[in-house]
């Protein structure tokens, strides 16, 4: 059976629909040794007591908060593989729902503007459970707030443990990546059940926190596989959801080094499979043989 990863989840605490999300773009990237995730998240609140974001992804992940070294032009801006991706994304979304940076702390989103998080003003990226390098856990969850009124936009960086990658993609360098109704299903099945660390009344107080909070489903969520700028990619990806959409990619360079797919959530709002066979999208991803042994760890 293939391992089996894919995107975060993402929950409120404050008031049931104070805070929605209207995009979640996220940028997934193996190699032979380590994998590494980013996730944008372009969101709008409309409380001043909106209270906290949680993020939650299967596995066991560090994670920082990358927003400002991503989205903040500087001296530094045209270095660094988070600056890449911002580049990346920008190019993508030229002709349709453009992301541009008009002004700085600004980012733009179709007709939308958002503010740049600021780790120097806002509260940095916080662990309430998981980041354990040696144990395959259940799931990492962060808080992420207090949240601002108005839209605003993040980044955050999650660095896969050894043990999950261990126990996943560095096993036989193939696997899926899941929407959330699957993972979420997963882990409160499969993962929470079968786990017997000592921490264990934590992750399930943990989900608890999060089951009882506002699930908050982003309106549109992109998810790539990327590699560093100027080389193929060494994986190929196939989709297996009908409702998974792969635009054209218009850029060579760009192509090159990403697999681009939107997904469809409008099914994907329940927190459980309901017999729906494609009710959360599904990517196969296999590694070429050639030159992927000779990819560099991941540039964080």
């Amino acid at each position: 059976m293939l391992f089996e990863t894919g995107c975060v989840s993402i929950a409120a605490t404050g008031s049931k629909g104070s805070v929605t999300v209207d995009r979640v773009i996220e940028y997934f990237y193996p190699t032979d040794r380590t994998c590494s995730v980013w996730i944008d998240v372009f969101f709008t609140s409309r409380s001043d007591e909106a209270g906290q974001m949680l993020i939650l992804h299967r596995g066991s992940f560090s994670g920082r908060d990358a927003t400002c070294e991503s989205w903040l032009p500087g001296s530094e801006s045209g270095a660094g593989f988070p600056k890449s991706l911002t580049r990346r994304i920008c190019e993508l979304h030229r002709t349709e729902a453009p992301i541009e940076i008009p002004t700085f702390g600004v980012v733009t989103l179709g007709n939308t503007q958002y503010t740049v998080w600021n780790e120097r003003d806002r509260s940095a990226l916080v662990t309430i459970v998981g980041d354990s390098p040696a144990t395959d856990v259940p799931f990492t969850m962060w808080g992420v707030g207090p949240i601002p009124r108005g839209s605003s936009l993040f980044r955050i960086c999650l660095q896969m443990s050894p043990a999950t990658f261990a126990a996943g993609i560095g096993r036989d360098r193939r696997f899926v990546a899941c929407g959330e109704g699957i993972l979420l299903d997963k882990i409160t099945r499969e993962d929470l059940p079968s786990y017997d660390g000592p921490d264990a009344a934590a992750y399930a107080a943990a989900l608890a926190q999060f089951q009882n909070s506002d699930h908050v489903t982003p309106e549109t969520f992109e998810y790539l596989v990327v590699g560093p700028e100027g080389a193929d990619l060494p994986w190929e990806t196939t989709p297996l959801s009908p409702r998974l959409l792969q635009p054209s990619i218009r850029s060579r360079s760009v192509e090159r080094c990403t697999r681009w797919f939107l997904a469809d959530t409008s099914t994907t709002r329940n927190w459980y499979l309901t017999g729906n066979a494609y009710s959360s999208f599904v990517v196969k991803v296999d590694a070429h043989d050639a030159a992927h042994a000779e990819l560099e760890p991941v540039l964080t």
